[in-house]
């Protein structure tokens, strides 16, 4: 048994890298090296300021400009994201929105809500804020603002993971998976998922500033994240456990996202660490990516909002 379960990781390795392989990964190593451009804009230049390089973690971040509320560029073209501090206007962004052009442009227009200009709680908020608005645009602002790391990996992971879920909530994979058991058996569905999975350890990657010009040497560091269990037929086996609570959801998408959420978080643990999860750490990622999937009813058929916080609830008590 030992020795064809082997065996097994040892094919799903030799699939995976053929399917990285695949990838053409220009676009998305263009996307991570384009610094960002982050606006913060506020009654005057000491707020602005300081506000400015508490969410950029340093000061006089290169990345993160700012301006006064009544001196405002004639245009946002140019920039990824607005954060504004403005307390007299009791969360009304709407001065700046119309100036800026933003909802033409699609730009993210984000308040520091609170009058603290030093208050680092309300800062990772709008840095997760930031990321999620733009999450094709999160490895940039991780490679190049290390405060935004957290905040950009959860971006990427988050987008991917729902992703997936929805992708095998919608596809023509067989009505009822077994829980345990080769789902690697199910064909395109889930060389699509794996495809994914891949693209989301690449700019996790990227978030961590590795040479994304090296392939292959990312493609080796991925390796001790798939010997934590990172393959679905792994992933199947130690979520086992876990699943049943997931009441009205389908196997595939429970499985699905679980999936990509634990590959993201042991990605990122490897690369903010340089070494792969213990067991009892894949056990912790496990339940975290668990309780994320119940916090978001979204992708769970059959299960309202309420639903999910009373059963979230019930798991914490």
């Amino acid at each position: 048994m030992a020795k064809s379960s082997k065996l097994g990781m040892i094919g799903n390795v030799r699939s995976f890298v053929n399917v990285v392989r695949e990838i053409n990964l220009d676009e998305l190593r263009a996307n991570a090296e384009l610094a960002p451009r982050i606006l913060v804009t506020a009654p005057n230049v000491e707020d602005a300021g300081k506000i400015a390089d508490l969410i950029a973690g340093d000061s006089g971040s290169p990345y993160v400009s700012t301006a006064r509320l009544d001196a405002l560029p004639r245009t946002g073209h140019g920039f990824d994201a607005v954060v504004v501090y403005d307390p007299a206007a009791g969360g009304d962004q709407s001065r700046v929105v119309e100036t800026l052009r933003a909802k033409e442009l699609d730009l993210p227009v984000v308040a520091f809500g609170t009058r603290d200009t030093g208050d680092e709680a309300e800062a990772e908020r709008v840095r997760e804020e930031i990321a999620s608005s733009s999450p094709d645009r999160a490895p940039a602002y991780g490679r190049h603002i290390p405060a935004f790391r957290p905040a950009s990996v959860k971006a990427v992971i988050d987008q991917t993971a729902r992703a997936n879920a929805q992708f095998a909530l919608v596809s023509n994979l067989p009505a009822a998976i077994p829980i345990v058991g080769s789902l690697m058996a199910v064909g395109a569905d889930m060389l699509i998922l794996t495809k994914n999975q891949a693209l989301m350890i690449f700019k996790i990657a990227a978030i961590h500033d590795r040479d994304l010009h090296d392939q292959m040497r990312i493609l080796r560091e991925m390796v001790p994240v798939v010997g934590a269990g990172f393959f679905w037929r792994t992933l199947a086996r130690e979520a086992a456990a876990f699943l049943p609570l997931l009441i009205g959801t389908l196997p595939k998408v429970g499985v699905a996202y679980i999936g990509t959420a634990v590959a993201g978080r042991g990605a990122d643990y490897y690369y903010r660490y340089g070494k792969k999860p213990t067991k009892e750490q894949m056990q912790a990622i496990y339940g975290q990516a668990v309780d994320s999937l119940k916090r978001m009813p979204a992708v769970i058929p059959g299960r309202s909002s309420k639903n999910a916080k009373e059963q979230s609830a019930t798991s914490d008590g």
